[in-house]
């Protein structure tokens, strides 16, 4: 719809070049009209009834064998890691490779021309879908990754993403040392990155954001090659140490 096509632009910096050709879709009420939802399970159906834009999943040949509407998932079906088909092209490996905080923010920092990965939600592969992770990081080769989440403000009321509790208040911090550290366990060279904070807006700062803005590639990549080591990142937390004992 022509309302998603430029959600996609305006707030994620993708072009018409990008989204057909990575396949993004609407869904909505409107599709529970055509007989052929008819046909398909019951989850999946009240899944897609909502308006959204639906991701899908690619297999190295190009077909697809998933999708995600955005934000959310289908019951009873397990998580997957999304892998563009930019980072696909890779052959042989990649020198860098960042782990970011959704599909959206994945194709971002392939646009801006570093390969990504997008795991949906940063909790999502912490337990079940470990070893899925894995295997998706083993089999693109890199020789290093970086842990790219969004960089957010959460401790101020006046942003929509404030969280008046302080134990859901530090997620991203704790799970990009933890994913950060199980990257390390497999004898990969892993950091983290900091989006900057002058990137901003509205209290967060996060990859698709900063392509829409009008960020450049260089300034991306100048933050992506200062990133720091995990206990150099843990050791830069700016926390209450009540809060920080409840982290650790």
């Amino acid at each position: 719809l022509e309302k998603d096509r430029e959600l996609l632009k305006t707030k994620r910096g993708f072009t018409d070049e990008i989204i057909d050709s990575l396949k993004f879709r609407s869904c909505g009420s409107f599709i529970l009209e055509d007989p052929f939802f008819d046909t398909i399970p019951k989850e999946v159906r009240s899944t897609l009834a909502f308006d959204n834009i639906v991701i899908p999943y690619f297999n190295a040949d190009g077909s697809i064998i998933h999708i995600r509407p955005h934000k959310y998932g289908i019951k009873n079906e397990p998580i997957q890691i999304y892998v563009p088909p930019h980072t696909m092209r890779y052959e042989g490996g990649v020198d860098t490779l960042i782990v970011a905080e959704s599909e959206f923010k994945a194709v971002a920092s392939c646009i801006y021309g570093i390969p990504a990965i997008g795991i949906p939600g940063i909790k999502s592969v912490s337990k079940t879908r470990l070893n899925a992770f894995k295997d998706v990081i083993n089999s693109i080769g890199p020789k290093r990754v970086i842990i790219c989440f969004d960089n957010e403000i959460k401790d101020n009321p006046s942003f929509a993403n404030y969280k008046s509790d302080y134990t859901v208040r530090y997620d991203t911090q704790l799970y990009a040392f933890l994913m950060g550290s199980i990257v390390k366990s497999m004898g990969i060279d892993c950091k983290v990155a900091i989006l900057n904070p002058e990137w901003m807006m509205e209290g967060k700062a996060d990859i698709d954001g900063c392509l829409a803005s009008g960020i450049s590639a260089e300034q991306y990549r100048g933050c992506i090659n200062s990133a720091v080591s995990l206990y150099d990142y843990k050791n830069s937390w700016k926390i209450p140490q009540s809060h920080l004992s409840f982290i650790e």
